[in-house]
């Protein structure tokens, strides 16, 4: 078996984390490249052994929609993932076009192709394919669907020894894909998001936050982590239960999440602590931005809406207490672990809830409480 060559795992992460939660799991942790080069390993060693291969995931920051809504396959990209073969390690984390190709035609409709004449067929591109330095002769290409969306595609190139690919190859490859790749990326997303509210896991987060703290402090750039903690909302659990408690925690989930991904999409992480916490790091921002940031979180928080239905039919907003205190600590300080610099936006946090819907800034080893 060839090398394979792979994108950096967390890159992986990061592309495909933006799928959606559909069940419950209690799996253990699973790597997104370990799927990857697993299923191409085993596609080439026993399904449709071949010279070269490759899979392709649509990268999300490319995703772009005309005025009517449908997608702009020119403006979007598949990003090479993983390949092996010819031109293997020149060709990962390139991108081609999601409008060209037999692998553009392929994600486009969603349809498995198999073509033994790449001469005759209408979507193979000859001046693209000389582009990335590839010889074609025969393409088995499939689409790897997730949750009924296409995601990216397989592709394998020149099948080894006699003969050409076969209809038995493609309905492997296309059991393969849909029952091996899938399923195991469905359980890795799901291993790293909250069951309630879809977020990242406390364990997940961190894991992804010393990743960032490293390449941060080796740039000399700056960082800040956020602990979030709802105030009063004890009282919404007292009046009016355990169920409307959980609607709020996953409805300030949702705020949290798209306030903070659509204004630094990858680059910012968002997760459920526990209870009613949260937690959010943003690399790379100044301390007004960080400080902004915060005052921001804590309006939209305030101004959250939850009707309920009262004892005698009227409505209710069970949010009308409910604000929130932000502890944020910049990576000036003084820590020499993960768990250290955690300690210190949890103080932070402690410390604005001292007065309640505030913000406590430990920056240099000094806290500064801000009023929101």
């Amino acid at each position: 078996m060839r090398e394979i060559f792979c994108i950096e795992g967390k890159l992986i992460d990061e592309i495909l984390d933006r799928r959606k939660r559909k069940r419950k799991t209690s799996q253990p942790a699973f790597s997104f490249s370990g799927i990857i080069k697993e299923f191409l390993v085993f596609a080439n060693k026993f399904v449709a052994p071949s010279r070269s291969g490759t899979i392709y995931i649509d990268d999300p920051e490319t995703r772009a929609y005309d005025e009517n809504g449908n997608p702009d396959y020119d403006k979007m990209k598949l990003i090479f993932t993983a390949c092996f073969g010819d031109k293997a390690e020149c060709l990962v984390g390139r991108s081609i076009s999601a409008n060209k190709g037999i692998v553009g035609h392929v994600y486009r409709t969603g349809e498995s192709l198999l073509v033994n004449d790449v001469t005759n067929n209408p979507f193979f591109d000859p001046v693209y394919s000389r582009e990335l330095g590839l010889i074609s002769d025969s393409i088995l290409a499939v689409p790897i669907i997730l949750d009924n969306k296409t995601m990216g595609v397989l592709q394998l190139i020149n099948k080894k020894g006699k003969g050409a690919y076969s209809k038995r190859d493609l309905e492997l490859v296309k059991y393969f894909c849909k029952h091996y790749i899938v399923n195991n990326i469905v359980r890795a997303i799901e291993f790293r998001k909250d069951s309630l509210t879809g977020l990242y896991t406390q364990k997940y987060f961190e894991s992804r936050l010393e990743d960032k703290l490293d390449y941060l402090k080796t740039k000399k750039k700056k960082g800040y982590l956020y602990f979030i903690d709802l105030d009063s909302f004890k009282e919404v659990n007292d009046i009016f239960g355990h169920r409307t408690g959980s609607r709020a925690i996953v409805l300030v989930a949702h705020f949290l999440g798209s306030y903070i991904f659509d204004r630094y999409g990858r680059e910012g992480l968002v997760a459920r602590y526990g209870g009613d916490e949260y937690e959010a790091f943003i690399p790379k921002i100044e301390q007004k931005e960080a400080t902004e940031l915060a005052k921001g979180i804590c309006a939209g928080i305030a101004q959250l809406e939850m009707d309920v239905v009262g004892r005698h039919g009227e409505k209710i907003n069970a949010l009308k207490n409910v604000t929130a205190s932000i502890g944020i600590a910049s990576i000036s300080n003084k820590f020499t672990t993960l768990d250290e610099y955690i300690k210190l936006a949890d103080r932070a946090m402690y410390r604005a809830k001292m007065t309640r819907n505030s913000i406590c800034l430990v920056h240099n080893d000094e806290y500064v409480v801000i009023a929101p």
